[in-house]
């Protein structure tokens, strides 16, 4: 070898032919293991890799139809769709904590993090044992029923009529009244209508 000859460079035929050999032998066995790796990450997902997506769709459900009905917009499917759905965000949770679970557990060791989840308990109790005052729902529907069970004879001075106009009122309208005494929901059975109909054919 010349004292300008390199030294990485083979000097021989048979060194340049092992060399490439070894090149492509340890090209071809990254190329593998780089492969397996990535077929094994493929082929075996983890708990976590769609325990969270999982979380973040049915979250972005959840929020979405929660705030249409907060807002009284919940028609067509929105709320079946809020109900049932929920379900996945409470599977997707579950899955996520399983995964997590050491992280998990780490938070009840935080005073901060165990007061908020402490308050979230807490408000989750309340919703079902404080008991509320308006039980019975939208007070238009209790008003409502309260004069459909009213008589004739009662709902007709509210509607400005004495008891023969308006028992007059409702014949011409095709709504029969046997008596003035029969209340507003036993006149629309008798005449196979609604309660309301009676109603406003008394208030026109």
């Amino acid at each position: 070898m010349g004292p300008d000859s390199d030294p990485s460079v083979p000097s021989n035929s048979s060194d340049i032919f092992f060399r490439r050999i070894f090149d492509c032998l340890t090209s071809e066995g990254v190329n593998i293991l780089y492969n397996q790796q990535t077929e094994n990450t493929i082929m075996k997902p983890t708990l976590k890799s769609w325990a969270t997506p999982l979380v973040i769709a049915a979250f972005i459900i959840s929020a979405f139809t929660g705030i249409l009905i907060f807002f009284h917009k919940g028609g067509g499917l929105v709320k079946p769709v809020h109900e049932w759905l929920s379900w996945a965000l409470v599977a997707g949770g579950a899955l996520h904590t399983a995964a997590n679970w050491n992280a998990f557990k780490n938070w009840f060791t935080k005073r901060s993090a165990l007061a908020i989840i402490s308050a979230g308990a807490i408000v989750a109790v309340a919703s079902v044992a404080v008991p509320v005052k308006n039980e019975h729902g939208n007070p238009f529907m209790r008003v409502s029923g309260a004069v459909a069970a009213s008589s004739v004879q009662k709902v007709a001075p509210v509607a400005n009529l004495t008891t023969e106009q308006a028992i007059d009122k409702l014949n011409s309208k095709g709504i029969k009244v046997d008596d003035a005494g029969q209340s507003i929901k036993a006149v629309a059975a008798n005449n196979g209508t609604k309660e309301i109909e009676v109603l406003e054919a008394l208030f026109d």
